[in-house]
């Protein structure tokens, strides 16, 4: 991946108008993940934004937090990132607005708190062709804003890796040109975490941005490429998989899904044909609620609903292991033709 920097005629006069050139041209890419968060930025940028903001308060006469606020409108881009990677470095003490401010330099007052989560929104808006709204809040909505905007709580970046290490193992990882990639590799992590208490994790894998975060970390360890994410995380995946070169990585099978007949009325569940090297020697078997049907690995397994609520696909015959997915339909909702 590489990032691309923004036109300009005149050379950058100062750190910022650099950062800003560079971290404009990758927010506004589609390339950049839909967090900023997750973006490259290297530890020693990190160092040299913090620097360049704390010399700029010194040089100002009122309080440190105003500076903050005009710096980030006019700089979004490079505040933007540099916000987000604090946010996630700031979750590791678990007391979030007093190591937030002690990271940053700056403490934000209390009453200030709002307009600087609606300013960190705006700025993010304004700069990211990807973006994406927080969503689902709940009671502590200023600091979700900026937990959502990191997209990982760095502190939780190396168990989230072993997790992926996990669903390797365990299940395989999907195909990265599936289209819901990312969706899967998050179901099955999530899955893993329900027993295990890690709420700053689990609320950001389950958030609106969850799916984006596993398809960055799923595109990273196909391609090898641990450096073009955020450098926390790509050194934890980097760490988790170094015996394991991508010609080896365990795929997972393709998953059933759901789609309209051919007649536009009914509906239909199909299980995938599958590759041959997720098939034992007994070969691929599809059970509907416990009723076999084998069938060629080389088929689409098709299976027309009748008036079930809740049926259960379970493929049987993989060499890692069964797997099962539930469908729960509810007929009865949908409106009349």
């Amino acid at each position: 991946m590489r990032i691309r920097l923004s036109a300009s005629t005149h050379p950058p006069s100062s750190p910022f108008e650099e950062f800003e050139e560079k971290w404009s041209g990758y927010l506004g890419s589609e390339d950049c993940p839909p967090v900023p968060g997750l973006a490259p930025l290297q530890d020693h940028e990190a160092k040299e934004i913090s620097d360049a903001i704390a010399e700029k308060i010194l040089g100002q006469s009122g309080p440190p937090w105003r500076t903050l606020f005009t710096l980030m409108e006019e700089y979004p881009a490079c505040l933007s990132v540099w916000l987000a990677r604090k946010a996630g470095e700031a979750y590791e003490a678990g007391a979030f607005w007093e190591q937030f401010g002690e990271l940053l330099g700056i403490a934000i007052p209390s009453i200030k708190r709002e307009e600087f989560a609606q300013r960190f929104r705006r700025a993010t808006f304004a700069t990211m062709t990807r973006w994406l709204p927080p969503v689902d809040l709940g009671g502590h909505n200023i600091v979700a804003q900026f937990l959502h905007q990191a997209g990982l709580p760095l502190d939780r970046c190396r168990g989230f890796a072993e997790l992926v290490r996990k669903v390797e193992r365990s299940l395989g990882l999907p195909d990265l040109d599936e289209p819901d990639a990312g969706e899967q590799l998050r179901e099955a992590v999530v899955d893993n975490l329900n027993s295990v208490t890690v709420p700053t994790l689990k609320r950001a894998l389950r958030g609106p941005a969850g799916a984006r975060i596993c398809e960055v970390a799923l595109r990273v360890v196909f391609k090898g490429e641990f450096s073009d994410i955020n450098p926390r995380l790509g050194q934890e995946l980097e760490h988790v998989f170094q015996h394991a070169p991508v010609g080896t990585l365990q795929r997972s099978a393709h998953q059933p899904f759901l789609r309209l007949g051919e007649d536009l009325t009914s509906i239909e569940i199909v299980g995938p044909r599958q590759d041959s090297s997720l098939i034992g020697a007994n070969g691929l078997t599809w059970l509907v609620d416990g009723q076999r049907f084998p069938t060629p690995r080389t088929d689409d397994f098709v299976y027309v609903v009748t008036d079930s609520p809740r049926i259960t696909l379970e493929m049987s015959g993989l060499v890692l292991g069964s797997q099962s997915r539930t469908f729960v339909l509810r007929l009865d909702d949908l409106p009349e033709p």
